[in-house]
């Protein structure tokens, strides 16, 4: 029997999965890289974790597997979008990967949305932080041979290939209106589109495995290596969503909700909201984003029950639940609503309903009969 390994690759790390051809699950293992924040607004990976984390989690999921690596005969990556990471002509990561979280571009992106005369872009989008790159990082700029995305660059890494899918943050599209819109907003912040990877749409192959990613992976030069797609595109496919209407939640470090439609643009959505292709070219995945959902949530559970969960992973307090569980009996008492308290999560700004990467966290309504609980039973639902 013959495997395919995939990845699916998130804010707080990748998880690996041995799946044979009829698309069984045979084995999975997860590894964990950070996020670096070293200035407000700014959301930072280094890209080099990256393959780190999927070497390991692969030779991992391959040992829990039980099988021979040479019968591992496909890869393919979901990864998160909406980053960019600068890669000079040899191969050298210039910088951090710039990530869908980041919103240090609000200024380049509203100097964009004046040249094309309309309210498109947003702190967090591709073509505002390129501009950022350029007046901020000039001589890294000029170094760059192209500015990839995280499928792009564990493609890369894997066969030396370097090619961009069909996502939000490609300049490439199959729509001509949409392409003409997209490359306006690059002319406009000044980018060289010779250094945006050329296209290959999701189901393409890129190449063989070259010998020492293999050697790195735990796997083999037999292994050929897909274009695989974006974090959303791939939930929508994983959730069965593949006739028109079809809809599905996702709830991650950020969350979503999505439809699939056809692929007529809606003309002026309401802010916040997205458009891109599914995996079946001839749909659209319409929807909005929450920019913290789970990663708020453990903010939460580390500010308010650190201690807790610090004894759960010692051996000297071991309960049989989780930190999660234990937070669910604690709350169970707290009515829904936590007596009016209002929470907002706000941690990284906000994209849907509101689009405002200034938009914080707050805590409003609070009284002294509130406490740590009530607080939870508002980010735990």
């Amino acid at each position: 029997m013959n495997y395919i390994a995939a990845y699916d690759f998130g804010t707080s790390g990748v998880k690996a999965a041995i799946v044979d051809f009829e698309g069984n699950l045979i084995a999975s293992s997860e590894r964990g890289y950070d996020l670096l924040c070293p200035r407000h607004g700014y959301a930072e990976q280094n890209p080099e974790d990256y393959w780190q984390a999927v070497c390991l989690a692969t030779k991992a999921a391959v040992a829990k597997a039980g099988i021979d690596k040479n019968l591992v005969l496909g890869l393919a990556f979901s990864t998160q979008g909406m980053g960019i990471i600068p890669v000079a002509a040899d191969g050298t990561v210039l910088y951090n990967n710039i990530t869908w979280l980041d919103s240090r571009a609000g200024d380049q992106a509203s100097r964009i949305n004046a040249i094309i005369g309309e309210e498109y872009l947003n702190a967090n989008d591709v073509v505002g932080k390129l501009l950022w790159f350029q007046e901020n990082e000039p001589e890294l700029y000029s170094k760059t041979a192209y500015f990839m995305d995280c499928t792009c660059f564990l493609n890369y890494k894997c066969t030396g290939k370097v090619y961009m899918e069909l996502t939000r943050s490609s300049p490439h599209s199959l729509d001509a209106e949409e392409l003409r819109h997209k490359h306006a907003m690059y002319a406009a912040a000044g980018v060289d589109l010779s250094k945006m990877p050329p296209l290959k749409t999701c189901t393409e192959f890129v190449g063989t495995l070259l010998p020492q990613a293999a050697e790195e992976l735990g796997l083999t030069v037999n292994a050929s290596v897909y274009m695989g797609t974006g974090d959303v595109p791939a939930a929508a496919a994983g959730a069965a969503c593949s006739k028109l209407g079809d809809a599905h939640i996702y709830l991650g470090s950020s969350a979503w909700l999505t439809v699939l439609k056809d692929a007529a643009r809606v003309k002026n959505p309401c802010p916040g909201i997205y458009e891109m292709y599914s995996m079946n070219k001839e749909q659209i995945i319409y929807g909005g984003c929450v920019q913290s959902c789970c990663m708020t949530y453990e903010w939460a559970i580390n500010q308010y029950y650190g201690v807790e969960r610090k004894l759960m992973e010692t051996e000297v307090f071991a309960p049989t639940e989780s930190i999660y569980q234990f937070i669910e009996n604690d709350i169970r008492d707290i009515p829904a609503g936590s007596d009016g308290l209002l929470v907002t999560p706000w941690l990284h700004g906000e994209h849907c309903p509101v689009l405002d990467e200034r938009a914080r966290g707050t805590y409003i309504n609070v009284t002294n009969q509130h406490d740590r609980r009530h607080i939870l039973e508002q980010f735990s639902k």
